[in-house]
């Protein structure tokens, strides 16, 4: 089995390629769905991001309010930090498990999407990456659609994270979204055929 890691920066389309994928029958394991997984209550992770941040990024059913979680980390390094070292061990054990399980299957290709993959140095998990990357402009407009920021707390959540420039030194194939979901569709589809002999429909 082939595992790519599928990245970019918030905002910049990665969910779109993702679902073009599985609607072709590739399978994504998504690491911001194993986050969400990892923190279903009750849970041990759970109780450590509550103990570390406090009540208040708890909904009323004890259910984590990732809304004012990402108030707090997006705006401060050292919390987003914690937060990290609190999660990041769960979402592991639960990507190796969804990849034995996908492996079982007799699955070829795996996409793993992660938004941090060059950030937090997880290439070793995968054999080839492909990287998003979109106009920081059309990123912003994005992020304040899709979680209702400001432009400012927009831009806030995505210098957080590494830059375009600095990815694409370290990817093995850039995919770029700066047109139409077609013309997205047949770079994607045309990379996927040199890269891992697969053809999308």
């Amino acid at each position: 089995m082939i595992v790519i890691g599928l990245t970019g920066s918030i905002g910049s389309g990665k969910s779109t390629v993702a679902t073009m994928l599985r609607n072709s029958n590739i399978p994504v394991i998504d690491a911001d769905e194993l986050a969400r997984r990892a923190v279903i209550a009750p849970s041990a992770v759970l109780n450590m991001i509550n103990e570390r941040f406090g009540g208040e990024i708890l909904n009323a059913d004890k259910s984590l309010n990732r809304a004012a979680l990402g108030k707090i980390v997006f705006a401060n390094k050292e919390a987003l930090r914690d937060l990290e070292r609190i999660i990041h061990p769960a979402i592991e054990k639960l990507f190796y498990q969804e990849l034995e399980y996908l492996k079982n299957k007799n699955y070829p290709v795996v996409f793993y999407m992660v938004p941090l993959l060059f950030e937090k140095n997880l290439e070793k998990r995968v054999d080839k990456t492909l990287l998003v990357v979109a106009p920081e402009e059309a990123m912003i407009a994005r992020i304040q659609a899709r979680d209702g920021l400001s432009e400012h707390e927009a831009k806030l959540r995505l210098s957080s994270q590494m830059s375009n420039e600095e990815k694409i030194a370290r990817a093995d194939v850039v995919l770029e979204n700066n047109g139409t979901i077609d013309e997205l569709f047949l770079r994607l589809k045309l990379i996927c055929s040199r890269l891992c002999n697969l053809d999308l429909n």
